[in-house]
């Protein structure tokens, strides 16, 4: 997923100011080198938000590197300066409604979101919020583990269609950089999680592809972007399976049967290792 060698020395340094929960100011002209200048602001703006929190990754980074890896791979993508702002945004609702609301304080979340208006216009505010997912309470008593799954997936379905009836390829765009980097980071997740994920990516890439079809919009940067994901998503299944191979034979046999399954269902469907 882009040219993440350019951004592995800032990452880390992002890394270790947030363990010590310092100012960016330190790092600014090696932001500015890698983002321009005109990114700084919205950079600082995500990351000094993100840094009132403790929240981590299943990596155990903080949550702002999986933003600032969607932002760096806009540019890498030459998907144009919005996108590259609304990727280093595209969760902090998301992020933080949860823990302002595990805080007891939501006056801070909407503090948040009429200062993202205010500093970056209505435009940047409202594709961040179609790509916010907005969790719900659902009643999944009596139904079992795959029932749930499935109905879990379809109200997925439902925020996708949601986001692409918007008919912005940007907010698009910013969707399937926020797929691809999570798939790209997926084997810190329990095998669980994963399959989880790669139902989600294989939704959306069906459910963009019929749209651009259905559409007659071509574009040759979401047709990177989804083979890109493609890949992605079949090697994590070939890393999953290698995994559990290294296991007695004994040992998850019904994880390495499902695996073998998926792996050559992707494949017919045109999916690239």
């Amino acid at each position: 997923m882009g040219d993440f060698a350019k951004i592995k020395p800032l990452e880390e340094k992002i890394v270790m100011l947030m363990e010590d929960k310092q100012s960016l100011n330190s790092l600014r002209n090696d932001i500015e080198i890698l983002y321009g200048e005109d990114i700084y602001d919205v950079f600082k703006f995500s990351y000094d938000w993100y840094n009132k929190t403790n929240k981590t990754r299943k990596c155990e980074k903080p949550i702002f590197v999986h933003a600032l890896r969607v932002g760096y791979a806009a540019i890498t993508y030459g998907l144009g300066k919005d996108a590259v702002k609304i990727g280093l945004l595209h969760d902090l609702l998301e992020d933080m409604k949860e823990w302002y609301a595990s805080q007891g304080d939501i006056d801070s979340f909407e503090e948040l979101k009429q200062e993202m208006k205010n500093k970056f216009g209505e435009k940047i505010y409202s594709r961040v919020e179609s790509l916010t997912y907005k969790k719900k309470k659902e009643d999944y008593s009596g139904l079992k583990i795959k029932e749930v799954e499935k109905k879990k997936l379809e109200i997925y379905r439902d925020y996708i269609g949601g986001l692409i009836s918007d008919n912005d390829l940007t907010e698009i765009y910013v969707k399937l950089l926020d797929r691809i980097d999570n798939t790209y980071t997926m084997q810190s997740l329990s095998y669980g999680d994963i399959i989880k994920n790669i139902k989600k990516n294989e939704l959306i890439i069906d459910e963009v592809s019929f749209f651009i079809e259905g559409t007659k919009r071509k574009d040759e940067k979401v047709d990177k972007l989804i083979s890109k994901l493609k890949i992605f998503t079949v090697a994590v299944l070939y890393e999953t399976h290698t995994f559990y191979s290294l296991m007695s034979e004994d040992r998850h046999g019904s994880e390495k049967k499902e695996l073998i399954t998926l792996i050559k269902h992707f494949k017919e469907k045109g999916y690239e290792r």
